[in-house]
């Protein structure tokens, strides 16, 4: 993705940059979120329900598995497709960029791209 940025090559850093949707989360009253790139976006935005911030963690998880996959989870052949995707989890754990990976590294990123977050 466009914001995740290599700063040194040789040490393999990496940035996360590009936080213009940014909010600062309470627990006093419910927010509610209606940005970010469709690919990206948790299934609480998607559905315009509270957002936590259990809600940032769900992007870590759709970095991680594109990048040990090449590939985005939940795209869809259009960002409607994509959103709903999102929204009914549909992800598939058994696709061939999948299959190959440590059960650990998928049990990480399932943990993360949970539908209900706690």
């Amino acid at each position: 993705p466009l914001n995740i940025l290599m700063v040194y090559p040789e040490r393999e850093d990496l940035k996360i940059c590009d936080f213009g949707f940014a909010q600062r989360i309470t627990p006093v009253q419910p927010q509610y979120s209606k940005y970010g790139s469709p690919e990206f976006v948790a299934p609480e935005i998607v559905s315009q329900s509270p957002v936590s911030k259990a809600t940032d963690i769900w992007a870590v998880g759709v970095i991680t598995y594109l990048s040990l996959t090449c590939k985005s989870p939940f795209a869809g052949e259009n960002d409607r497709q994509t959103l709903l995707n999102i929204q009914n989890g549909e992800i598939s754990w058994t696709i061939p960029d999948v299959v190959h990976l440590s059960e650990d590294a998928k049990d990480f990123m399932k943990g993360i791209l949970q539908q209900h977050p706690k």
